[in-house]
């Protein structure tokens, strides 16, 4: 017998059953390949969807074009907009007007309620100085002085809009409009030329830069 045995081995006829083997059968059958190429389409349609749906009503990235909002925003900067959400005052906004193709980004100074008023290019809120961080120690950086934007009141203001603010017998920013300035404030088309934003005009809030990218995230808020 061990004859029988030590032939076998010689005849390599020996199976080792120590280790369970490695390969394993699939019994599936072929996936039909048209399925598949359907499957993978779908998928794309659903991820552009997706990313139309992001761009159009969450985020669009816009391109500055101009010097109005110097010193925090630059002329070519490019940057995210938030498309929904809370106005509040200090928001930069991106909204449509009725002088331009492309949209203006101003910063919110007026809201609804309020009466506002520029004297040498300070800001007074109901009466009070508005403390605005954001600007320049001198908010004057380039362009020729006009005169007529150092000072408004907003009986001006609601005239260019033509809108009635008279609110309880005072001069108020109407339900569901907004005063806006540029932070460059002698080199900017604002509230003091196109009057009171309103609300159904504006495209979103921008949130941060994204290019340069030596500035990518910087915000523009207080």
């Amino acid at each position: 017998m061990f004859e029988q045995e030590q032939n076998d081995i010689n005849g390599f006829k020996v199976i080792d059953t120590s280790e369970k083997a490695e390969v394993s059968i699939d019994n599936k059958k072929p996936k039909n390949f048209s399925r598949e190429i359907l499957n993978y389409l779908i998928l794309i349609v659903i991820a552009f969807g997706l990313a139309q749906i992001i761009h159009h009503f969450i985020f669009t990235p816009v391109t500055v074009e101009g010097d109005s909002m110097k010193t925090i925003i630059h002329d070519k900067d490019r940057i995210f907009l938030l498309r929904f959400g809370k106005i509040d005052r200090g928001d930069v906004i991106v909204f449509d007007v009725s002088i331009s193709d492309d949209p203006f980004i101003k910063r919110v100074i007026g809201l609804p309620g309020e009466d506002v008023k520029m004297v040498d290019y300070k800001i007074y809120i109901d009466g009070e100085l508005l403390e605005e961080p954001y600007l320049d120690d001198n908010p004057i950086y380039t362009g020729i002085e006009y005169s007529s934007k150092t000072n408004f009141d907003l009986e001006a203001i609601c005239s260019i809009t033509g809108v009635d603010c008279q609110i309880g017998g005072k001069v108020k920013i109407p339900k569901g409009y907004y005063l806006v300035l540029g932070d460059n404030r002698n080199d900017s088309t604002d509230s003091r030329d196109i009057g009171l934003v309103p609300e159904d005009k504006i495209l979103g809030r921008a949130i941060f830069v994204i290019y340069p990218f030596n500035r990518f995230g910087k915000t523009f808020g207080e």
